[in-house]
């Protein structure tokens, strides 16, 4: 799968930043970002429709078949207009790591940056971090970042995760979920309709490791080899990227 994305970043409390830079990554179940939606009312970093699979009719014939299929496992919530949403309760206890995506055609050549030394061209490269990520994002006010190569810092993730011989599935996520229109994904023993979230987190660009066969419900804390300074950095505060980039020029 081609995913697009040149660079990575989290935003958190200093000490899981730290934690990061120093090589430790943390899993947490997918419960923790529905309270943060639910009960603490932050919609950015939390989101009531994780794991939500489906937004239908409490009419709808398939809704019989479903809770034939997963019995107590089928969570209903009556919704407005005589809609209800599915999710599976299982799905609330996988273990997931997020990471925000810097996608390619984001990142911009300065004005006026280029230049050639001795047949090398060179320029500067900018990239603001959105403002939503910082704005509402986070529940404390001691927020830094942490940016990376993505191919870097994946290859670091999966290497850990093989080594520790753990199962997981890695997925960009689309952002699908109108809660105004119906919908429907179909589940699967590998809880991709987590690999769903609402339309107006876009901006997120998120990728998802998904534990597949680990403890239900508990958080986990990956090891794994620290990149170098010249593959990730840490900074406190809103981010913002200056990279300095050998380019060439393109065919007429």
């Amino acid at each position: 799968m081609t995913y697009n994305i040149e660079l990575c970043m989290k935003v958190s409390e200093k000490r899981w930043i730290e934690s990061l830079r120093r090589g430790q990554a943390c899993f947490n179940p997918v419960e923790t970002f529905i309270t943060k939606a639910e009960i603490g009312g932050n919609t950015e970093q939390g989101d009531k429709y994780e794991g939500i699979f489906a937004r239908i009719k409490a009419n709808d014939a398939r809704l019989t078949k479903l809770r034939k299929r997963f019995d107590d496992d089928l969570e209903e919530i009556i919704d407005e207009d005589g809609y209800v949403l599915l999710r599976r309760i299982s799905s609330r206890k996988v273990p997931i790591f997020c990471a925000y995506g810097i996608k390619k055609d984001e990142l911009k050549i300065r004005e006026n940056s280029v230049q050639e030394e001795a047949g090398e061209y060179k320029c500067t490269v900018d990239y603001d971090f959105p403002d939503k990520i910082y704005n509402g994002f986070l529940d404390c006010t001691d927020v830094w970042g942490f940016y990376a190569s993505s191919g870097h810092f994946f290859a670091a993730l999966e290497e850990a995760l093989d080594k520790n011989h753990l199962s997981y599935a890695k997925a960009v996520i689309s952002y699908d979920i109108d809660p105004t229109k119906e919908f429907y994904f179909e589940p699967d023993s590998d809880y991709s309709e987590l690999n769903h979230k609402r339309k107006d987190l876009e901006y997120q660009h998120e990728i998802r490791y998904r534990l597949l066969s680990f403890p239900r419900n508990e958080k986990y804390l990956l090891d794994y080899a620290p990149l170098s300074e010249h593959s990730c950095g840490i900074a406190p505060g809103a981010l913002r990227l200056e990279m300095h980039c050998i380019c060439e020029p393109l065919d007429a």
